[in-house]
């Protein structure tokens, strides 16, 4: 009878069909080595362990100089499996951009940089801290698959994906006073009759139609950062930075400022503070949650869209496929879409999404 290993260069496809000649015992170490190979929605996906930090020091810093509600702020992080194998050893990891000069500051062989180190190193222990403490607390969750995560975070699939969240959207889609409101700010929209000729150049057909339907509005609808389908917009969604460290394999992250303005969001929210000054990372960049594209309309799916924008470490486009396969080896198959900082789609979907 054959062994697993006698399937690695086949993948668990082969595996999972030659029952009768194989031995019935899968071990534990030999599903990552076998996912290289195989289907990403073969296995169980894996129970993750989520923090929540939440730090009322760092909330008050936000309120002082960006004038926030006084609240706590929260920092995430996810320890994730298969980070090594999926991005080969540490070949593919990230080290510091050389040509940035932020991150020359912080890495560079100087007596202030290290003074600067030392200085993210006691933020990050401070954000990151697990001790209970005057200054915050931290809450533990368990996580499967990527509607779990994004419901600790405030994204609820319920919320909008209801029936009535849907069918609110179809009433005002058909309603035309509704979509003369969203299509106002559009100035290349022409009103004809009850809807609007779908004529904006830099939209595709899909998009106009999320227009129509009600899906984009006006940027002063006034509606929380995390509006249903069908409902105006937020004045701009939520935004995060994050960071992958491959000594612990945990994934960090955090809200990041959506304008110059909040400078004190911008300082807590920096990749460098994520990675614990750490001279490479897996991989880092920014994500957002779409809420309002086609293809979650469709899919009734809340999804996450990543890249690879980090001035400190700069990733390679071309490993984002390994951090997309990251991703769903994680929290499943299409849970997330990684594109590159320059890519024509990403800017659409912040453009459907309202994200800055």
């Amino acid at each position: 009878r054959r062994t697993w290993e006698d399937y690695l260069h086949v993948g668990l496809e082969a595996y999972l069909a030659d029952a009768s000649k194989r031995t019935s015992a899968l071990p534990r170490r030999a599903k990552p080595l076998l996912r290289q190979y195989l289907p990403l929605d073969t296995f169980p996906l894996p129970v993750l362990q989520l923090d929540v930090n939440e730090n009322r020091t760092a909330g008050f810093v936000l309120r002082l100089l960006d004038g926030k509600i006084l609240e706590e702020f929260c920092t995430y992080q996810v320890r994730l499996w298969y980070v090594h194998e999926i991005f080969n050893g540490r070949e593919n990891f990230k080290g510091w951009n050389q040509e940035y000069n932020a991150a020359i500051r912080i890495f560079s062989n100087t007596t202030s940089a290290s003074l600067v180190r030392k200085a993210i190193r006691h933020e990050y222990r401070t954000l990151y801290d697990k001790r209970e403490k005057v200054s915050g607390k931290y809450k533990r969750f368990l996580v499967e698959g990527v509607s779990d995560l994004l419901s600790r975070i405030g994204y609820k699939n319920s919320d909008y994906f209801s029936t009535s969240t849907l069918a609110m959207m179809n009433n005002r889609a058909a309603d035309s006073h509704y979509s003369k409101m969203v299509l106002g700010p559009f100035k290349k929209v022409p009103v004809v009759g009850e809807l609007a000729a779908p004529v904006i150049e830099q939209y595709t057909n899909s998009q106009t139609n999320l227009i129509l339907k009600g899906s984009i509005s006006s940027s002063a609808s006034g509606h929380s950062a995390n509006s249903k389908v069908g409902e105006p917009l937020a004045a701009t969604s939520k935004k995060y930075t994050y960071a992958i460290i491959p000594e612990t394999n945990m994934f960090h992250f955090s809200e990041t400022a959506i304008t110059k303005k909040q400078a004190g969001q911008d300082f807590l929210s920096k990749h460098a503070l994520h990675s614990n000054a750490s001279e490479s990372v897996v991989y880092a960049g920014e994500f957002f949650i779409d809420t309002h594209s086609e293809h979650v309309l469709k899919e009734k799916s809340l999804r996450i869209i990543i890249d690879n924008n980090s001035g400190t470490y700069g990733p390679e486009k071309k490993n984002l496929w390994r951090l997309q396969k990251l991703m769903e080896a994680n929290f499943g198959t299409g849970c997330c879409l990684a594109l590159d900082r320059e890519d024509e789609e990403l800017q659409k979907l912040k453009l459907v999404n309202n994200v800055t």
